[in-house]
C-alpha cells in the first residue's frame, strides 16, 4: 500500500470517530433536529448570530477554531431571527450548549468569553473561549486544568449569564 492510500485511510478513520471540526451554519428551520435532537449523541454548540454584527463576528471566529481543536462536539452557527423572529440584538451573540437533548447553558454576548469577563473591553480569545467550555462540560483540555482550579479558589464564578 503507498503512503497516498495509508494517509487517506487514515483521514478517513479519522473523520468516522471525530465527524465534526467546522461551524456548520444551519437554517432556523433546523433548529429541532440539527441542534436539539443532535444533543442526543454529543454536545452542540449553538451561536445565534445577526449577519454583520461586530461581537458575532468575533465570536464567531474563535468558535470555528474552537471547533477544529474540538471535532467531537457539534458546533452550528444560525441566524438568531430565524430561530426566534423577535430576538434582541442585544442579546447577540447568544451560545447555546445543548446535551441529551437539553439546552444546558446559554450566555449571552461576549463578556463571558473574554479574557477578563469583569472587564467589558477584554479580548476575546481561543483559550478564553475553550476554558468557558470546559467549565461547562462541552470540552475537555488538560491544559486548563490548573487555571480552573485557581480561578474558583479566588472568585466563584457569576450566574449573570449562565443559565442552568
Amino acid at each position: 500500500m503507498c503512503i497516498r492510500d495509508r494517509r487517506k485511510e487514515e483521514l478517513l478513520a479519522r473523520q468516522e470517530t471525530h465527524p465534526f471540526g467546522t461551524v456548520k451554519h444551519i437554517p432556523g428551520a433546523e433548529y429541532v433536529s440539527e441542534i436539539t435532537r443532535a444533543s442526543s449523541n454529543c454536545w452542540v454548540v449553538a451561536i445565534m448570530m445577526k449577519l454583520g454584527h461586530v461581537d458575532c463576528d468575533v465570536l464567531l471566529n474563535m468558535m470555528r477554531q474552537a471547533a477544529s481543536r474540538n471535532r467531537d462536539v457539534k458546533f452550528v452557527s444560525l441566524i438568531a431571527a430565524e430561530a426566534s423572529p423577535n430576538f434582541p440584538d442585544k442579546h447577540l451573540p447568544c451560545v447555546l450548549l445543548y446535551k441529551d437533548e437539553t439546552m444546558m447553558c446559554q450566555f449571552t454576548g461576549l463578556q463571558p468569553w473574554s479574557v477578563n469577563p469583569a472587564s467589558e473591553k477584554s479580548p476575546v480569545e481561543l483559550a478564553s473561549v475553550e476554558r468557558l467550555l470546559q467549565r461547562n462540560g462541552t470540552i475537555y483540555k488538560e491544559e486548563y486544568d490548573d487555571e480552573d482550579d485557581e480561578e474558583e479558589e479566588r472568585a466563584p464564578r457569576s450566574g449573570k449569564f449562565v443559565f442552568r
